[in-house]
């Protein structure tokens, strides 16, 4: 994220931790507590899928407590690890959305619909490929680099707080993610607020809320499937 952060941002670590935690209840009764017997439903695809996601969320948890101690050298060396393991997070997201669609058709669930099933998912993965490569792309900018790491993150809140909801909570599916939406927009919302109140740079917090904005509204009336 750079030599130095910006002062607001210094207890950032503490909101990767809260998200890290939600990750870790979000996936623990489909995933975690399967170990080691899982179902045949969860090929080694889905293995190492989920493999990556932890090694990222461990790097972006990480990188920020290594800028604060000063360990320059470390955090170049997991950025550069980092354009190794998003490929493979983009990779095996894109073959778990594949295996998804033919486990709906064999469901005997119609094309469109089995289609309308994986928007959010698509959302989420071009979302995050997006953040990313601007994050990359301004890897020598450090508010704008940092700011587009963060947005990486909030991707991660619809899948994990999903799950939490629906695994811990039973909460329907629909209300688990207008629950999600809203929790994220009004977290880009109050970032936003916060860097103009600073006069920081905030347009990469504009921009993923107006594709987030898109993706949501354009999924609720796509006629979601739940």
């Amino acid at each position: 994220m750079g030599k130095q952060m910006e002062k607001g941002y210094r207890k950032l670590v503490y909101f990767l931790l809260i998200l890290g935690i939600l990750v870790a209840f979000g996936f623990y009764k489909p995933y975690f507590a399967l170990f080691p017997n899982f179902d045949k439903n969860i090929t080694l695809l889905v293995h190492i899928h989920a493999t990556a996601l932890l090694i990222w969320v461990f790097i972006i948890i990480l990188q920020p407590i290594l800028i604060l101690k000063r360990k320059y050298r470390i955090h170049r060396i997991l950025g550069k690890f980092s354009y190794f393991l998003v490929p493979v997070i983009v990779i095996t997201s894109i073959g778990v959305m594949r295996k998804q669609y033919i486990e709906y058709i064999a469901q005997k669930i119609s094309p469109a619909e089995s289609l309308k099933a994986l928007i959010i998912s698509f959302a989420e993965i071009a979302t995050f490929s997006l953040f990313y490569l601007l994050a990359v792309i301004h890897r020598r900018n450090i508010g704008l680099h940092m700011r587009y790491i963060i947005c990486t993150a909030l991707v991660l809140i619809t899948p994990s707080l999903a799950r939490v909801m629906g695994y811990w909570f039973d909460a329907g599916q629909l209300e688990s993610y207008i629950t999600c939406f809203v929790v994220s927009d009004m977290i880009l919302i109050a970032l936003i607020l916060y860097d103009r109140s600073k006069r920081k740079k905030y347009m990469p917090y504009v921009t993923a809320l107006i594709l987030f904005l898109i993706f949501h509204i354009g999924w609720y009336l796509a006629g979601h499937p739940y």
